[in-house]
């Protein structure tokens, strides 16, 4: 919050690292984004799609066949984006290949795809052990499940 500056996209992960993750031009143009304090939606919606384009350029640079990702949200972004009452459950995303770990969640509780369509599972005290019974696992394909 406020959401702004958004940095730009950087699909190098290798430069992620460096001393100058990012070129010059693109850098100047976000750092010039300015926060919008009483109107946050729409800094709130580009702040949402950086992070989605962010991690799909992380996805598609990950190949071995082990890999699992876990996503947790945040809370929800200030009232006048999320509107009054808005629920304090946050999302947890689990993408990856390693079948045993997907399977492993699914039997507590997560669900296939992105939304997630049940109660809550839980408090975040309890995902902890939720997700150490998971990595005991091996390897598989890959898939997403997703908990709320």
């Amino acid at each position: 919050m406020p959401f702004r500056p958004t940095p730009p996209v950087q699909t190098d992960w290798q430069r992620v690292l460096s001393a100058n993750p990012y070129d010059a031009g693109p850098l100047r143009q976000a750092l010039a984004e300015t926060p919008e304090w009483t109107h946050m939606g729409r800094s709130y919606v580009a702040a949402v799609a950086y992070f989605f384009d962010t991690v799909s350029t992380y996805l598609r640079a990950r190949t071995d066949d082990n890999f699992v990702l876990v996503i947790l949200g945040d809370h929800q972004p200030a009232a006048n984006v999320s509107g009054e009452g808005a629920s304090w459950d946050i999302p947890v995303h689990v993408i990856g290949r390693n079948r045993a770990v997907l399977d492993a969640l699914k039997r507590d509780g997560f669900t296939a795809g992105l939304y997630p369509g049940r109660a809550p599972l839980g408090r975040m005290s309890e995902l902890t052990p939720i997700m150490v019974r998971a990595f005991e696992g091996a390897s598989g394909e890959r898939h997403s499940v997703t908990a709320r």
